[in-house]
């Protein structure tokens, strides 16, 4: 685990500290407010304190869409144990997906992520079965 410390204030006036850049671990995070050591490793980064600043979690699933008529939308789940209401949620979606398709992703429940998908297309679609993926991020 790369560890990397930051001397002085790591919080601006307005609250926000910009981007850092972990090189060993590849992984930028933008927007902390914590000061002292912060720790990247698997599932999380922790404060000079050991308390946890952004829990990540992520699983994928099959998902075969119902068609969907033009102008309307449809929603499918992913399991994601941990998950809470409220947590930000981005997806991945199969590249093989068609035009006119919007896809959005939210906590519906707890351990639950909902997949809808939108079509705004001017008719009905029918979109690819395929693997999904859900990443819940917890900032505290």
């Amino acid at each position: 685990m790369s560890q990397t410390t930051f001397s002085g204030p790591v919080k601006s006036d307005n609250g926000f500290i910009g981007a850092f850049d972990f090189p060993t671990s590849s992984v930028n995070v933008t927007n902390l407010t914590a000061s002292g050591t912060i720790t990247g490793g698997t599932g999380g980064y922790k404060g000079a304190t050991g308390q946890a600043l952004i829990t990540i979690l992520t699983a994928t699933a099959v998902l075969d869409f119902p068609p969907i008529p033009t102008l309307t939308g449809a929603e499918l789940t992913i399991s994601v144990p941990g998950a809470g209401v409220g947590q930000a949620v981005a997806l991945g979606v199969p590249a093989s997906e068609l035009a006119g398709l919007t896809f959005l992703g939210y906590v519906s429940a707890a351990g639950t992520v909902t997949v809808r998908c939108e079509n705004a297309s001017a008719g009905s679609v029918d979109p690819l079965s395929g693997t999904y993926r859900a990443v819940v991020f917890n900032v505290v």
